[in-house]
């Protein structure tokens, strides 16, 4: 039992820290700022507090999530590449909806935003270092958005490490001018732009700009 936990805690631990790693990186690249120039020293040093509050949460919370949905997930992978493609396509798919509903639902009840998701709108404009600065219950919202799929799919453990990845690191960029504006719209503009990644569901109701 310790072996199993611990292998899927390394796992969460790896698939964040390459995320992680892999958005600086194409911001060095890109030569686009990870973190705000305009931020001092003090603030920097406080949202880096906040920020590894939130990952501890964020890195919890996908243990547990993962564990519960364990036996949805096939430790080897059987699948055609065929198969597996349909089957991260169908997972991002799932997670737009759910983060949709999540996202529009926090911002339509202003109770609701103020308690769980106005910190994240404290800067209209962002960049990759603000991604995670989020309050617990926003941080629950994200991580219930991409296990819950699990409850309808059937995937591997690298067609999930797959998909969190490039949630995790489109999360990051989706905070930088590297994407489309879809995020930075939805920072200035907030009844607009909810989806993550693939703004199905934003043109499907008609809230995408």
């Amino acid at each position: 039992m310790y072996e199993f936990w611990s292998s899927l805690f390394m796992i969460n631990i790896g698939v964040f820290s390459l995320s992680t790693c892999s958005a600086y990186i194409i911001c060095v690249l890109c030569n686009q700022p990870f973190i705000n120039p305009k931020y001092s020293t003090d603030l920097i040093t406080t949202r880096m507090k906040d920020a590894r509050n939130t990952i501890a949460i964020v890195l919890t919370q996908s243990l547990m999530t993962t564990s519960f949905f364990i036996d949805k997930i096939n430790a080897e992978n059987h699948h055609t590449w065929f198969q597996t493609g349909m089957n991260i396509c169908t997972y991002s798919v799932f997670i737009e909806l759910f983060y949709y509903i999540y996202h529009r639902g926090v911002h339509s009840y202003l109770s609701l935003y103020q308690l769980i998701h106005k910190n994240h709108h404290t800067n209209h404009d962002v960049f990759p270092f603000d991604t995670f600065y989020l309050t617990t219950f926003d941080s629950i919202g994200l991580i219930v958005s991409l296990g819950l799929p699990l409850t309808y799919l059937s995937v591997s453990f690298f067609e999930l490490n797959t998909v969190l990845y490039i949630y995790l690191t489109s999360s990051y960029l989706s905070h930088s001018r590297l994407f489309y504006d879809h995020h930075h719209i939805h920072h200035k503009r907030m009844n607009y732009n909810y989806c993550i990644l693939l703004p199905i569901f934003d043109i499907l109701f008609q809230t995408y700009q």
